[in-house]
């Protein structure tokens, strides 16, 4: 009997799905149908910054006018700058990539955005495949504090020189670190943690206190206009100081080599924590063969192997995009918003300002439709920290999105 685990691999991708014409390029492999571009801001002076943004061609749709013409895709990038919830101005940018038969890379833009030091923003980002006619929409929320903050570092890796998304790193990973306003050293302090996964949506709100186990400091010193550095070998948080005490901190999350993907067998388990019982979890983890106990859990939830595959599929590629989207200085997965995405899975609507974002399930005039808000959270570990606002109203709804689940059935 083939195992179920064979297929994991393939289920934390989709299939491309272009048109059936020689003037659009078919897919060499798996990809991803939807766009997942990335966005990394940094401020170089008081009244300056960029925004950097990262798209992968294998999201991107490439055609041609004729076959005589080579393949060609086009991006456009869409910045609305918001203060006090009034859009302030538009920028507009159109990319675009000659496809030579290359092997699939990342495109990183640059544009040059006005923000005054000592205002508060946020920013909606909006990045269109323009074959595809596909959008998604992004939102950074931030105060260009004028006692500096970690969007006036700029954290590179030192191989592809591409800049350091959701401040998330690997074991091992080479650094480069600049910034225009620091001359003088760098602390960089290891603190080992590991976090909790989100509570269910009913249970009672509470203060998440992170504690660190060890901690490992050394000094950096600039060389060529620069710093450079190399993340522990181990998962945890890193944290990078100025040695001359200005308040600026600037932390790291060293998550797994695999990361947007859950590849090892103890997240993919844990995982699971959201749609079993506690009876069930603990014979999984406590299981002489998990292997056999993890996959039995899906057969039995879908009660043949075709729809476990199907299950699998879907709900670890929620978790993939979970990490994708909503990872602050834990993996998104483990976040609330993460939790409510797994589960009920793309919400219909979102309505976002610089302190909240609420997901509407179902049509806003129906009283019965489901309204998740997530609070922004102040902390120095993460600007993409949500809370949600938990309620016992949620009950209901959670378990039948859970049993939907448990019975073979993909709740959405």
């Amino acid at each position: 009997m083939k195992h179920l685990l064979l297929y994991i691999s393939v289920a934390l991708a989709i299939y491309a799905c272009a048109p059936a014409s020689s003037n659009y390029r078919k897919s060499n492999g798996i990809v991803s149908k939807q766009l997942t571009p990335s966005h990394v801001l940094y401020h170089v002076s008081k009244d300056s910054s960029y925004i950097y943004t990262q798209v992968n061609t294998n999201q991107l749709l490439y055609n041609r006018k004729n076959q005589s013409f080579p393949f060609k895709a086009a991006f456009e990038i869409e910045i609305i700058v918001f203060q006090n919830n009034i859009a302030i101005d538009t920028l507009r940018n159109i990319f675009t990539d000659i496809d030579n038969n290359q092997e699939a890379k990342i495109i990183l833009a640059k544009t040059s955005i006005e923000l005054i030091e000592g205002e508060k923003y946020w920013l909606e980002i909006n990045t269109k495949d323009a074959a595809r006619k596909e959008t998604i929409s992004q939102h950074i929320s931030f105060e260009k504090a004028v006692s500096v903050s970690a969007n006036y570092f700029l954290i590179k890796d030192r191989v592809t020189q591409l800049p350091i998304v959701n401040n998330v790193v690997k074991p091992g990973q080479r650094l480069t670190i600049e910034s225009p306003l620091y001359s003088d050293s760098l602390k960089i302090t290891y603190l080992a943690t590991a976090f909790e996964l989100a509570a269910a949506p009913y249970t009672a709100n509470s203060t998440i206190r992170i504690r660190f186990d060890e901690q490992v400091d050394h000094i950096l010193n600039k060389e060529d206009n620069k710093w450079e550095f190399t993340i522990p070998e181990k998962t945890g948080i890193v944290r990078i100081s100025s040695t001359s005490g200005l308040n600026a901190s600037y932390y790291l999350s060293v998550l797994p080599n695999s990361f947007p993907k859950l590849r090892d067998y103890e997240s993919m388990t844990e995982l699971l924590r959201y749609i079993t019982t506690n009876s069930e979890y603990n014979k999984i983890v406590t299981a002489e063969n998990k292997r056999e106990a993890f996959e039995n859990f899906w057969l039995t939830c879908a009660r043949n192997k075709e729809k476990a595959k199907i299950l699998i599929n879907e709900y670890y590629l929620r978790a993939e995009r979970a990490n994708q989207f909503f990872t602050s200085y834990k993996e998104g997965w483990k976040t609330d918003r993460g939790i409510i995405f797994i589960v009920y899975g793309k919400p219909h609507q979102i309505y976002n300002n610089n302190n909240s974002e609420t997901w509407l399930y179902g049509d806003e005039t129906n009283p019965l439709s489901l309204n998740f808000t997530f609070d922004k959270q102040n902390n120095p570990y993460s600007n993409n920290d949500y809370v949600l606002r938990r309620s016992p109203t949620y009950q209901s709804s959670w378990y039948v999105a859970i049993e939907r689940w448990r019975d073979g059935r993909i709740y959405n």
